[in-house]
């Protein structure tokens, strides 16, 4: 099978597509499909930069590594000349807009390269799709301050406000650049609903937490993470990038969606990103509730339009 446009799929046809083929065993087929697709961009990937001897103790896990070609390079710092690196990529949706980075849980040696990286990257939303630690394993170190302030390097963190959902933490922070003094906003989305390895426990919270995060105005890539950055950061690019992308494809018939071939993209950019088949079927089950509900919203605007025109 080699021919990765048979999974062609027109979104009003999902709900069928996971009812007959996705639950009878096919999501199992297709996720192998993709785990061989995509295999040589482990084995045989250019890792060399995040190899150096200099940078492994940046990496969270030694096996999770950002392609040469995909990874985001840092300004180096004067008289350092091992500091443009960071475990992190950048990601296209399928549209090719470069629209996230995917990136570890910071380490605590890697603060600093974080908040650098989100604003030599211009980015003011980040999403955290895990707690700092699960089942008694640290997952990501707190990178970031419950109250007042906090300098990182020349970035310094100041505390706003917080607003605690049923499923997530949504904070917000002030950035200060102390070379420049200049000011930016940035919103912080915790999901504190999806244990490591499985699936969101609420399709419904999820979907909220991806229009949260689209009600933001973005003034660069939505910095997205989890523990290793690959398995939960996966599925929530895949699921954002076709969800808000078929807002603009609503009245395109001929528009088709082709999960594998996003993953396998996505996967060329950052190996392993959706990590296993429990959120391989999720990403079926979200993307059909997230279109549907598209499609809703599409219908009630145009009726409201035709009732306001009469």
């Amino acid at each position: 099978m080699d021919d990765i446009s048979v999974f062609d799929i027109k979104p009003s046809n999902l709900r069928d597509h996971i009812n007959k083929f996705v639950y009878n065993h096919g999501v199992e087929k297709e996720f192998s499909y993709i785990e061989k697709k995509t295999e040589k961009d482990i084995l045989h990937g250019d890792f060399k930069t995040a190899l150096k001897d200099e940078n492994k103790l940046k990496n969270r896990y030694s096996n999770v590594l950002p392609p040469e070609q995909y990874r985001v390079p840092l300004v180096l710092e004067p008289d350092d000349h091992d500091s443009d690196y960071i475990n992190a990529s950048y990601i296209n949706d399928p549209a090719g807009k470069q629209r996230y980075i995917c990136t570890q849980g910071p380490l605590e040696n890697t603060f600093n390269d974080f908040w650098r990286m989100v604003w030599e990257c211009k980015s003011n939303v980040i999403v955290m799709l895990t707690r700092e630690e699960e089942n008694s394993k640290k997952k990501c170190d707190r990178y970031w301050v419950d109250q007042d302030s906090h300098d990182y390097g020349h970035i310094r963190l100041i505390y706003e406000t917080h607003i605690a959902l049923q499923d997530m933490i949504q904070r917000i922070f002030t950035l200060v650049n102390l070379k420049t003094n200049e000011k930016r906003k940035l919103v912080h989305f915790q999901y504190i609903s999806w244990p490591d390895h499985g699936t969101p426990v609420s399709i419904k919270g999820f979907l909220n937490l991806i229009q949260a995060v689209e009600k933001e105005d973005k003034t660069g890539p939505i910095i997205v993470h989890c523990s290793a950055g690959i398995g939960r950061s996966g599925t929530f690019c895949v699921i954002h990038s076709v969800v808000t992308n078929y807002k603009n494809e609503l009245k395109n018939e001929q528009y088709t969606l082709n999960i594998p071939k996003i993953i396998t993209n996505f996967r060329t950019q950052r190996p392993g990103m959706v990590q296993t088949k429990e959120q391989y079927r999720f990403c079926y089950s979200a993307i059909a509730e997230g279109t549907s509900m598209e499609q809703l919203r599409k219908g009630r605007k145009e009726r409201s339009l035709s009732y306001s025109i009469n």
